[in-house]
This record gives structure tokens, sequence and C-alpha cells, in this order.
């Protein structure tokens, strides 16, 4: 089992009219914290308090590249997808209605957990 804390840096909301060319990155002036545990292939993302927000599995693996389908949960109410290379990962949560309500980018570290 192993822990890793993403920190997001910058985030994207989708303009309306949903239009991808205006998609843009910005950064956040209150950084947010989740605590991703893996176990095997299943994934958990963790709220500081330790609360499950939401699960996920693994659904490729390459040594640049780690993609993980997340279910629906207390914040990916329509599921979402976390992609993690190297020190950086990229969490999207899909939307009902548009194809993503919000895309976050940040570092990733790994913890010690006692």
């Amino acid at each position: 089992m192993y822990f890793y804390l993403f920190t997001v840096e910058e985030k994207v909301n989708p303009p309306l009219p949903f239009d991808i060319r205006l998609f843009k990155y910005e950064p956040i002036d209150k950084k947010i914290y989740y605590v991703i545990k893996f176990d095997e292939k299943k994934v958990e993302i963790l709220d500081d308090n330790n609360n499950i927000l939401t699960t996920g599995v693994v659904v490729n693996s390459t040594p640049e590249e780690l993609a993980i389908g997340l279910d629906i949960g207390k914040l990916t109410f329509a599921g979402g997808y976390l992609v993690i290379k190297g020190n950086t990962a990229e969490m999207t949560i899909y939307g009902s209605g548009l194809p993503f309500v919000e895309s976050m980018k940040g570092s990733l570290r790994k913890l010690i957990k006692k």
C-alpha cells in the first residue's frame, strides 16, 4: 500500500458555452490537498481527514504514465480520470451535460505512513 500527496496548484473550469479552444489552466490562490492511496490496482482519493472522496482503478500503466478511472463519489459526481506522470498529476472531474466540469494539475509526492 502506498500513499501520495497530490497538491493542486492549477485549475481550469470549462467556459460556457463550452469551447475547448478557450481552456487555460490558471494558478489557484489557495492550494488544495488530496491523499491518494494505492493498494494493488485499487485507488482511493482521501481528504485531509482521511474521508474517502472517490475510488477508482488503474486502467492503464506504462513506465511513463499511470491512468486511473475514477468512480462516482463525493468528489466525482459523474466519474473522472486521474493521470500521473512522474511527480505530477492531473485530475479531471466529468460533468453531466458537459465533457468535464473541472480539471486540476499539481505536484505529487510519496508519503510515509505509520
